[in-house]
């Protein structure tokens, strides 16, 4: 990857750091959601036990500020300053940055990533028997790889 576009990617501390702090908010979930939109113009596709759950705010609603977006984490920090200080808020305004192509979502049946998205690999979305006790314990292990991962550095 090239030094001058770093600034786009999480570091994989940040990266850990989101993993944390998704694994300990799951705790509190008792359904799986995964929305998958067919709105033309609108397309994404979301879940609420993924890393892609960092585009939920605290109330559960999408495409609004996050909790998981920090200063330092956000793709445009000076935007993130002005957020509900300016006439119009936009959610590309509070984007996280990107996930590196080895920062995998526990979610993802793939042994290593691509920039491509992860929509056709995710167990939130192709495997219907996934409980919420298997998401936990997919976090723990990614967790557990990536600490040990950063202790050898």
């Amino acid at each position: 990857m090239k030094k001058e576009y770093l600034h786009m990617y999480l570091t994989d501390e940040q990266y850990l750091d989101l993993m944390k702090k998704i694994r300990k908010d799951i705790d509190g979930v008792t359904e799986i959601f995964a929305e998958d939109s067919t709105m033309i113009g609108n397309k994404y596709t979301i879940t609420n036990i993924g890393l892609c759950a960092e585009a939920f705010d605290e109330k559960g609603s999408v495409f609004s500020k996050s909790k998981y977006v920090t200063r330092e984490t956000a793709m445009w920090p000076k935007d993130f300053d002005k957020i509900g200080k300016v006439k119009y808020d936009y959610p590309q305004m509070f984007a996280m940055k990107y996930r590196q192509s080895n920062q995998l979502c526990p979610l993802d049946k793939r042994n290593k990533g691509g920039f491509n998205g992860c929509f056709y690999t995710c167990r939130a979305f192709k495997d219907k028997t996934l409980t919420m006790q298997e998401v936990k314990c997919l976090y723990d292990e990614a967790i557990q790889k990536e600490e040990n991962k950063q202790k050898r550095k």
